[in-house]
């Protein structure tokens, strides 16, 4: 049996105030978000800390007001005893005649309290944080004490599987790493086209491939295309890391490449910025083809009055230090990058993909090479002198094809793995529901599975709509759903920053491309998302699981709102709604004239369109306006 509790019945907030000694020096605490734990932030002496502090003792339960509802909670370890909290930590008492304290902590670690924090969390939008009231007074239901003993059994059985289960998903990510590193290596020694060699003896070997990039180049320089550059040593045998078949041929990345770093305009002039022209930093690599746009871009005079280049489509991106540093990417459209980037300039002679799977092949190579002081720097000069595996033209085009094919079948080992964490980190989940399941609320507060919330999404797409929609209309209706209404439990939590379709969270984007249940499938109008069939008996299940009842009916008011005639299902339409409600939340503002006004500072790069003002007529974005405010009341 359970019974209900008001969260004030068992937690109890205390303050052990400090009088500093301006001489002495204090351990301030701080607490890491999901889960983390709390750790030691700095010593501090007393004289330099202006705020009222709080002692800790070892065993307190202590929670971060500002982002509990992240996971910003844990125990004070033995030694960070007698440390001190500003008043924006709480530190909370157990009361052990309610719950066992154990119990207490290993539930904790489980979603159930992330959702608790949530729920009492309130505030305008940055300044979200724990209010006393709705938290302490949010209902719970306990077990009572006789049947907590068998739960916390139960829990710390499940959590010792867990773990097992945890330590093999790890261990097979790393053998999938090294897998994919072995097909690159394999790769660029000619090991996985030794059949194709032998089906196409009669291919021009690469010595001729590179005596006529040679000779182009030496007519660039003559033309004065491109300035003649300082001759490179010749390839001592010491250099070459491995052999190569007969007809390949080793060379420099300087013999076949000209590279150059990108730039950055001043900051502090206005006109070099917020243009049409995409800039690139070095963490916006991704080892792929980039087909994002830019966190920032600049003016076509913030190009030519700085050291930045015009990147064209095709250039292979190459991060050269801190961080990132051997991070790739190749570009789908011109772009500049900051000076942090080195691009190689596309060389049809050579496939961009196979410089790409070289580089990658020997990115630990080229940071280890190329350590300084503190930090890995990549220098262009390094880069050009870079000894490269040169392959025929047409073997290069197979190995490109027989990597591809071969980390296709590695992306679904990764969707496995990725299942299979996700299993397990549900497995928590399934002994909370079971040990609860005759007490709803309880039952209920548990956090919904990640995964599932975004396939049931799709799913009712299809099912109430008739469409399959891509990332883009996902990633609107999940800020949709979290912020239409103020009163209403947020169910995703991202952050969502302003782009180019609307509202957009880096996260849920990662969450989605290592989604198990979903796939992306091109379609003549673009790409969409579709359920992985054999999956679907799973997601019908979860709509008769309680934990999903209110998401499942809160995405059902919303697909209506999408079949009404005045968005019709629309995917310009939806944008339209997600652009006024986002506009609405940042500003707190329900006024035509500011909605109107922000939407002409708001930036987009859409089929001729550069503001959202431009793509949307004042009309159609006041009727959006009288919707939502409609909604709302």
């Amino acid at each position: 049996m359970g019974r209900k509790y008001l969260i004030k019945d068992f937690l109890k907030r205390i303050k052990r105030p400090v009088q500093l000694n301006p001489d002495k020096e204090y351990k301030l605490v701080t607490i890491s978000s999901k889960h983390r734990g709390i750790k030691l932030r700095e010593f501090k002496k007393g004289s330099l800390i202006k705020s009222n502090m709080y002692e800790v003792k070892a065993g307190d339960f202590v929670l971060s007001g500002i982002d509990a509802r992240n996971g910003a909670f844990g125990i004070i370890p033995q030694e960070l005893d007698g440390g001190i909290i500003t008043n924006d930590f709480w530190c909370l008492e157990i009361n052990e005649d309610v719950i066992s304290k154990e119990l207490f902590l290993e539930l904790t670690a489980t979603t159930w309290f992330d959702e608790l924090c949530n729920k009492g969390s309130d505030g305008t939008t940055n300044r979200v944080r724990l209010q006393k009231d709705k938290f302490f007074n949010q209902e719970v239901v306990l077990p009572v004490k006789h049947e907590q003993k068998q739960l916390l059994e139960k829990i710390l059985t499940i959590k010792g599987k867990s773990n097992i289960l945890k330590q093999e998903i790890e261990y097979q990510k790393q053998l999938l790493s090294q897998f994919k590193q072995a097909i690159l290596q394999e790769a660029i020694q000619g090991k996985l086209t030794e059949n194709w060699r032998v089906k196409n003896p009669n291919v021009e070997p690469a010595s001729e491939l590179l005596k006529r990039i040679k000779a182009e180049k030496t007519q660039l320089i003559k033309e004065k295309k491109i300035k003649k550059e300082k001759e490179l040593a010749p390839i001592s045998k010491e250099e070459t890391p491995f052999e190569i078949p007969e007809n390949w041929v080793w060379c420099r990345l300087g013999e076949l490449f000209q590279t150059t770093s990108g730039g950055t305009p001043l900051r502090n002039n206005v006109s070099y910025w917020n243009g049409d022209i995409k800039w690139y930093k070095s963490g916006e690599l991704n080892d792929c083809l980039l087909v994002d746009n830019s966190e920032e871009y600049i003016t076509e005079k913030g190009l030519i009055e700085s050291s930045a280049t015009l990147f064209p489509k095709g250039t292979l991106l190459i991060a050269m230090y801190g961080a990132t540093a051997g991070k790739l990417a190749i570009l789908n459209s011109e772009a500049t990058t900051n000076q942090a980037v080195c691009g190689f300039f596309e060389n049809k002679n050579i496939i961009t993909r196979y410089l790409f799977n070289y580089l990658f092949a020997h990115r630990t190579q080229m940071i280890k090479e190329s350590w300084g002081m503190s930090q890995p720097n990549i220098s262009q000069t390094y880069l050009r002198n870079f000894v490269f595996a040169l392959p025929p033209f047409s073997e290069q085009q197979a190995i490109v094809e027989k990597v591809e094919s071969l980390m296709a079948k590695c992306t679904v080992l990764e969707r496995e793995i990725a299942q299979s964490k996700q299993y397990a980190n549900i497995l928590m989940q399934a002994v909370l529901k079971e040990s609860f399941e005759s007490k709803k609320a309880l039952a209920e507060s548990v956090q919904m599975d990640r995964s599932i919330q975004l396939a049931l999404m799709q799913m009712m797409f299809k099912q109430n709509l008739g469409i399959n929609y891509g990332e883009v209309i996902m990633q609107k209706t999940a800020y949709n759903l979290d912020h239409l209404n103020h009163n209403k439990s947020k169910y995703f939590q991202y952050d969502f920053q302003r782009s180019n379709h609307g509202a957009f969270s880096v996260q849920l984007r990662k969450d989605i491309e290592v989604n198990p249940y979903l796939s992306t499938k091109s379609t003549e109008k673009g790409k969409v998302i579709c359920i992985e069939q054999q999956h679907n008996s799973a997601l019908l299940d979860a709509f008769s699981t309680p934990i999903y009842k209110d998401y499942i009916q809160s995405l059902t008011n919303l697909l209506e709102i999408y079949s009404l005639p005045i968005i019709g299902k629309k995917s310009d339409q939806i944008e339209l709604f997600n652009t006024v409600l986002k506009i609405m939340n940042d500003l707190s503002v329900t006024d035509i004239e500011t909605i109107y006004g922000a939407m002409e500072n708001w930036e987009i790069e859409q089929k001729g369109y550069k503001t959202k003002a431009e793509k949307f007529s004042r009309i159609e974005t006041e009727k959006i306006l009288e919707l939502i405010v409609k909604i709302r009341n």
